[in-house]
């Protein structure tokens, strides 16, 4: 028997029918089935080698040995060295045998091997954010806020992952603004990972976004070959956005004199 495990939370590979294969080998001189090669069914299923004719009562035992990949499926412990099953024919006293299998499970005959799905790849993410400064028709605006303005990353879906230390940090690197990005992100498992951005800062003229602080979502997913994908609601081609605008505060005055 095929047993698949996949841990909650993951995809798994899906259908893994006739992915593994099971060798059937003799310890010592013991009768042998037609074809001792036989592939998986899908996770769970049973799968039989052909039958085997005793005419002998007596203790036969075999080995079975598992093969095969699939991405992501790390195979049974013993799917090398392989499992012993022994057949144990009687006489009955009426000029019958009868087999008993023994199989590695005393509640099933079956020989069971457990393979396991798992991450073996995980997902990186990297969060970008970008200042834009906005200066009205008629206005000149500061010569550079360039450093002006600071970005700090949180995690507010408790437990997921941050940059490493000091990547959860940035400034705007541009004189009319520009787009910086916090370190990567690792993820090692699926799900969905709120971050919250906050802007602080300031520069003569310049009134702050609306929005000090601003969330960011990363959306995480298993592929089913023991690798992950992350993907962002703030992309390159698409950064999450605070918007500052220069204005004038402090209007100008003037006397004109008449002689």
């Amino acid at each position: 028997e095929k047993v698949l495990y996949v841990p909650a939370g993951l995809t798994g590979p899906g259908d893994i029918t006739g992915k593994f294969k099971f060798t059937l080998a003799p310890v010592g001189n013991t009768p042998m089935p037609a074809a001792n090669v036989i592939t998986s069914g899908a996770s769970g299923a049973t799968v039989s080698f052909g039958s085997i004719t005793y005419t002998t009562p007596g203790d036969y035992s075999y080995k079975i040995t598992e093969s095969g990949i699939v991405s992501g499926v790390t195979n049974d412990a013993a799917a090398a060295s392989g499992k012993t099953v022994t057949i144990h024919v009687t006489d009955n006293g009426e000029g019958k045998l009868v087999a008993t299998i023994n199989g590695d499970s005393a509640d099933d005959d079956a020989t069971v091997f457990t393979n396991t799905y798992g991450i073996t790849t995980p997902a990186t993410a990297t969060i970008p954010v970008e200042k834009s400064l906005t200066v009205p028709a008629g206005l000149t605006g500061p010569a550079s806020v360039a450093g002006k303005f600071t970005f700090t990353l949180t995690a507010a879906t408790e437990g997921a992952p941050m940059p490493a230390t000091g990547g959860d940090v940035v400034t705007n690197p541009d004189a009319d603004g520009g787009t910086a990005s916090f370190g990567a992100i690792e993820f090692t498992a699926p799900g969905t990972y709120v971050y919250t951005v906050t802007e602080t800062g300031s520069a003569d003229g310049v009134t702050n976004d609306t929005t000090a602080a601003k969330d960011v979502t990363v959306t995480v997913t298993d592929n089913g070959d023991g690798t992950l994908t992350a993907s962002s609601t703030s992309t390159a081609d698409d950064p999450l956005t605070f918007t500052n605008t220069y204005g004038i505060t402090t209007p100008a005055t003037a006397t004109i004199p008449v002689e």
